[in-house]
């Protein structure tokens, strides 16, 4: 599992969710989960580089615009 910690948007409408997405070895954007705070574990394959990104959803159901992706981590087998 890898963690996710993102700071919330101090402008615009409160944000009700936030859609996560994915990307593994530079493939295609995916989505993967919500959540309703700032946090979120996602499994990965061993030797998989991910990326996350993530859209704030307001209570009027408007997307925000993505964030930056996070930097690419890869995914590592445990000695």
């Amino acid at each position: 599992m890898v963690s996710y910690l993102w700071t919330a948007p101090s402008t615009g409408s409160a944000v009700e969710y936030y859609v996560i997405e994915k990307t593994v070895n530079g493939d295609d954007w995916v989505e993967v989960g919500t959540s309703a705070d700032t946090t979120y574990a996602l499994s990965a394959d061993v030797g998989d580089t991910v990326s996350i990104r993530v859209y704030g959803v307001d209570s009027n159901d408007r997307r925000g615009q993505a964030s930056p992706p996070s930097e690419p981590y890869i995914t590592l087998e445990r000695k």
